[in-house]
């Protein structure tokens, strides 16, 4: 009964593309964001969480930084726009996407984060280093897009009422502990 009812009225915006770029240590994905910054000074490196953009600004310049709550469409003509981390909540994410008016969003991550952490970041790290894998070498997949995706829902599914918080840690704390 509802079937063309939802038809009529689903969202035909599309969705913006994440690219995930994925480093097995935070220092990589770190290191990373230096040289990009340093390859591209119109690249600007968009912070959820206060920790992150702190720890960012100790070696880049204020102009290309921004934390994620100051974030609008005018402040980025003509920048390349990268995320320094997920959300972990993947709504959040979305809204800030289609505030921003973007068709692909870059987000650097790393294995050792509390969102990766929480669903197996851990053994993924033996499995690369198995393979040969350096530390420094990011990895780059619609899989682990999609295992993000599927992790970020999960979260939502059992955060009813989100705390701020200063870092990645310290939201799952307030927002997700363990079981």
């Amino acid at each position: 009964m509802f079937g063309p009812l939802k038809a009529l009225f689903k969202n035909n915006e599309p969705a913006t593309k994440v690219i995930d770029k994925v480093w097995m240590s935070a220092n990589a994905r770190f290191n990373a964001c230096i040289a990009m910054a340093r390859a591209n000074s119109a690249c600007v490196f968009i912070c959820w969480f206060p920790e992150t953009y702190e720890k960012l600004q100790q070696s880049l310049p204020e102009e290309q930084l921004v934390l994620a709550d100051r974030a609008s469409a005018h402040t980025f003509e003509g920048r390349m726009i990268v995320f320094a981390e997920h959300h972990p909540l993947g709504r959040k994410e979305a809204a800030l996407f289609k505030t921003l008016n973007l068709h692909e969003a870059p987000v650097l991550s790393s294995l050792d984060e509390p969102l990766f952490m929480r669903f197996g970041g851990d053994r993924t790290i033996e499995i690369m280093k198995k393979l040969g894998m350096k530390e420094d070498e990011v990895v780059g997949s619609d899989l682990i897009t999609r295992a993000l995706r599927n992790a970020q829902r999960k979260i939502e599914e059992k955060v009813v009422a989100e705390r701020e918080a200063r870092s990645q840690q310290e939201w799952f704390n307030l927002n997700f502990p363990p079981q």
